[in-house]
């Protein structure tokens, strides 16, 4: 989980993320952030965990969906309060 989270911050310092924008400025913002974790997902070793996206904001589930890369099959995307 740590990895995860280091290297979606330093994606051009991270050594299993930098290839994907080695010529190229990181994305900002939230749109970018969301691009970034869909790019991440679709990379190894995550993309063979059995993960899922869950948004709290359908807004926000809508942005990611999208402006970013499809995520594998096995993955899950939902909506909706962290309760439960």
């Amino acid at each position: 989980g740590l990895q995860f989270e280091w290297a979606w911050q330093h994606p051009k310092r991270s050594r299993l993320v930098k290839g994907v924008y080695r010529s190229k400025r990181p994305p900002y913002g939230m749109k970018g952030k969301l691009q970034i974790l869909y790019e991440m997902l679709n990379l190894l070793p995550w993309k063979n965990y059995p993960l899922h996206v869950h948004y709290t904001s359908n807004d926000v589930m809508d942005v990611g969906q999208k402006y970013s890369k499809k995520l594998p099959a096995h993955m899950d995307v939902v909506s909706g309060t962290l309760d439960g």
